[in-house]
């Protein structure tokens, strides 16, 4: 049997684990409702991988898939929904949606991820980190420092996110972003915000930038911390300042050897 805090499970192990109501630290629910029981109900649309490693107080709301060495911390929140999810703009089909955490993927305590996120191989959440709804996240993406992301939000393989990122924002493969992406409210239309910010491949937004509204940031380009950026930035461009202005060509991105 396993510990009290941890549980090595494969389907047919957490199936009988339920019958017998012998696990009382996970909560499931599969209708989005809020359960508040410790009893396992119909795990009939969740599916769990092999050696599956669950802390202590996890939920999981609606259909979740966890595949094959998996680990979710202690009173992480897996497919959440939050009151204002039936307001957002979606098709019928994408609202049902499974929240997918795929292979080798690795969150730590305290960690929200939103109904309909897909979780590619090898991700990484430090602890706090929060993924809002439907958002897409490729292969080997780590989140350092509770980052923050909103919902509809896509990031390519192996980035580093370390910051805030607004609805809808786009972000390329390998891009390291310890800054925030946020919308620009016009002030004669402030419940509309403008689209949001799109971040190319190699990209490098330093620590405390802020990436504005309607724009995007060309590939390999650098932005300094601290820096307020309104406006585009080219490709292998260093931007520096408050507002942000050329100041000469990007660094060389370090590769390890």
């Amino acid at each position: 049997m396993p510990s009290a805090s941890w549980h090595y499970t494969d389907s047919a192990q957490l199936a009988q684990l339920s019958a017998n109501n012998n696990i009382t630290n996970i909560i499931i629910d599969l209708e989005g409702l809020r359960m508040k029981t410790n009893k396992m109900p119909n795990l009939a649309e969740t599916k769990f991988g092999q050696n599956v490693r669950i802390g202590e107080g996890v939920r999981f709301y609606g259909r979740v898939e966890i595949e094959d060495d998996v680990y979710i911390g202690d009173y992480s929140i897996i497919g959440y929904y939050s009151d204002d999810y039936d307001t957002i703009k979606l098709p019928d089909q994408e609202k049902i949606q499974k929240t997918i955490i795929r292979k080798k993927s690795y969150i730590r305590p305290y960690s929200i991820i939103g109904h309909g996120t897909h979780l590619a191989y090898k991700c990484w959440l430090d602890f706090r980190t929060t993924i809002g709804f439907h958002t897409k996240i490729c292969q080997k993406v780590e989140f350092w420092y509770g980052a923050q992301i909103h919902n509809r939000v896509y990031i390519g393989e192996n980035s580093i996110i370390g910051g805030f990122i607004c609805n809808d924002s786009k972000i390329g493969a390998s891009v390291r972003c310890l800054g925030s992406l946020v919308h620009s409210y016009a002030r004669e239309n402030r419940k509309h915000p403008s689209p949001a910010p799109t971040i190319c491949d190699g990209t490098t937004i330093g620590r405390g930038a802020i990436v504005i509204g309607n724009i995007t940031v060309g590939s390999d380009a650098y932005v300094a911390a601290g820096a307020i950026v309104t406006h585009n930035v080219d490709s292998n461009i260093c931007v520096a300042g408050n507002p942000a202005i050329e100041i000469g060509k990007a660094p060389v991105p370090y590769i390890e050897e």
